[in-house]
């Protein structure tokens, strides 16, 4: 087996096309974000054959400052992995732009940042998403939703509020189809609230997806880290938007029917 590598000045995130079916396109898209720059596109041509070339397509100034500290919790001097204002989760192309999320500091905030990258123009709209004044909000991921109607968004991410005494908390946000780009401010619906810890590490489990089996993309799972009682990592599950009626998945523990959590 042989496949071909390229280097690239920072971390990149592979991009996926939209769509149920997933969209078709005559190129791949990767993109990055660089702290005081703004955003990275690379378009990667022939990748299905031995000469595949990986292009920087633009660099698209938009700057923005990395996360200067972590996540901070009510009670405890503890805090939480913020990571580094990178592109963690998978970006989604709707055959015009690209969607994407990241984190960033806002007047000493971690902030979600989200936004589209239009890919004839390689221009970029971006908003800012977070949930009160005071919160801390991080590991987001984002999907699209393709209707007739436009490109829906779905926005999920990680939060905490010292001075409000909320702990490791999961909300999630939506962008209904044919809205403009617009900040997200204390709208999104929390779905988890967890408790404070000790552990330090955090973002191995954020992603949305849209349903399949709902038509229009309506419909969307979220995945999203948070603590439990004593600390302990966990991870809940939640079906968002205008959906069918909520799947109810075995729970193994005790052999009867529950939401995934």
């Amino acid at each position: 087996m042989s496949f071909s590598t390229f280097n690239v000045a920072s971390l990149t995130a592979p991009v996926t096309n939209a769509g149920q079916p997933m969209i078709s396109s005559p190129f791949s898209f990767f993109l990055a974000a660089v702290p005081g720059t703004g955003y990275r596109l690379f378009r990667l041509t022939n990748s299905g054959g031995a000469g595949a070339t990986l292009t920087l397509q633009a660099t698209i100034s938009s700057p923005f400052k990395a996360p200067t500290g972590e996540a901070n919790q009510p009670g405890t001097s503890s805090t939480v992995d913020s990571s580094d204002g990178n592109i963690l989760a998978s970006p989604y192309f709707d055959g015009t732009s690209i969607w994407f999320t990241h984190v960033f500091d806002l007047v000493g905030f971690l902030t979600v940042r989200y936004g589209a990258v239009k890919v004839s123009t390689n221009t970029v709209a971006t908003a800012v998403a977070f949930h009160s004044g005071t919160s801390d909000d991080f590991n987001p991921s984002l999907a699209v939703g393709l209707n007739p109607s436009g490109t829906s968004v779905y926005l999920n991410w990680a939060f905490t509020d010292a001075p409000a005494r909320t702990a490791t908390s999961d909300v999630i946000d939506a962008l209904p189809a044919g809205q403009p780009i617009g900040n997200l401010i204390g709208t999104g619906a929390v779905y988890a609230a967890g408790s404070i810890t000790s552990q330090t590490r955090f973002g191995d489990f954020s992603s949305v997806a849209i349903d399949p089996q709902v038509p229009g993309g309506t419909c969307a799972v979220a995945a999203q880290q948070y603590f439990g009682v004593g600390g302990t990592w966990k991870t809940r599950l939640a079906r968002v938007g205008t959906c069918q009626p909520p799947v109810l998945v075995p729970d193994m523990r005790n052999d009867s029917l529950a939401e995934a959590d």
